[in-house]
């Protein structure tokens, strides 16, 4: 029989190969290659896990809930305009709760994300699911109830956002992307995907974008340093090839094809992962760039969604790509429940 102090000796040693295991199990995880796993395929396929497009219209919008489909819609606004009028069933959140609201998140069920101009409901969409849910973002958010502010609140923001500022200043020339970059390290200490986003997106959207703007989401509006200095960012435009080319883009603006570059084994190599270059995305109206932006925050880039597009700066340019101009509000208003009339 092992004397006392032998069988301590014993449990000790047993305890101390333990623990010396978990840490390097834990150490051994790649926290950056946990989230690709699940970014690569989504923004490849740039589907729900049912199916659909991360994107939903009104008109969409109206007939599930005309055909009384269980839904769990989130009004991404501030509290006063969500008072105001808001889509009848519609929950009130703040971006910056997203994930100490998550348990309440339904995983059954379908979720509407909705807010101004469908810019911040897009970050919740992307964070949602990558990490498992199924959710989509109201396009042109209550902007796309109705265009006239009297009726509702702060909907006009499409109407004043559509310019031709810069419309003769877009080039035609293809940017090449030589340089490459090692990829971020990421340093949650959780060890699975579904938590490292969740965890990642609670750092910045309550820290990291907040210290440097005050504001909560990573949106970049200053169209005019960006084109008076355009060599001063890494300017990510994601369109098609022959978009980029044919319509025009940014200067110095490099092409990310959707559904093709957001990879580990394509174009994320080309991003700089210095935090003093901004690398701003921009799409056709701001809602899938936003999307981008969150995944690419969640990864460690210093990125930033231009707000509206082009339809910020050149709406002309792709007239195809933007809001409507007039909404049937008289139509979309049966959905929504007005509380405290202006």
């Amino acid at each position: 029989m092992k004397s006392p102090k032998s069988l301590f000796l014993t449990l000790f040693l047993s305890l101390t190969i333990l623990l010396g295991f978990y840490e390097i199990k834990a150490g051994d995880i790649n926290e950056f290659n946990e989230v690709t796993k699940t970014g690569d395929v989504y923004f490849t396929n740039y589907k729900t896990s049912g199916d659909e497009s991360p994107n939903i219209t009104i008109a969409d919008l109206k007939e599930k809930i005309d055909d009384e489909e269980d839904l769990y819609i989130i009004d991404w606004r501030k509290p006063d305009d969500y008072k105001q009028a808001h889509v009848t069933g519609a929950v009130n959140m703040s971006i910056k709760k997203l994930v100490s609201n998550w348990d309440q998140l339904p995983k059954d069920k379908l979720i509407i994300n909705m807010c101004y101009t469908g810019q911040t409901a897009s970050h919740a969409t992307a964070v949602m699911n990558l990490a498992g849910l199924e959710a989509r973002n109201l396009l042109f958010g209550m902007c796309s109830i109705t265009a006239n502010p009297e009726i509702i609140n702060n909907t006009d923001k499409w109407v004043k956002a559509k310019k031709d500022i810069y419309l003769k200043e877009l080039e035609k020339k293809s940017n090449e992307k030589t340089e490459t970059y090692d990829f971020p390290k990421l340093n949650t200490g959780k060890e699975n995907a579904v938590e490292i986003i969740k965890s990642r997106f609670d750092t910045y959207i309550n820290k990291e974008i907040v210290e440097e703007t005050k504001k909560a989401w990573a949106i970049f509006g200053d169209y005019d340093d960006l084109f008076s200095n355009p060599d001063d960012y890494f300017i990510v435009n994601y369109w098609p090839e022959e978009k980029y080319l044919n319509a025009g883009h940014i200067p110095t603006a490099y092409c990310f094809p959707p559904k093709a570059s957001l990879k580990t084994t394509e174009d994320l190599k080309y991003l700089p992962t210095d935090d003093d270059t901004k690398i701003i995305v921009y799409c056709f109206t701001g809602q899938t760039s936003s999307q981008v932006t969150a995944y690419l925050r969640i990864l460690g880039y210093n990125s930033w969604s231009l707000s509206f597009g082009i339809n910020g700066f050149a709406t002309s340019a792709m007239p195809k790509y933007k809001a409507p101009k007039d909404a049937d509000t008289e139509e979309y208003m049966k959905i929504v429940t007005l509380s405290e009339k202006k």
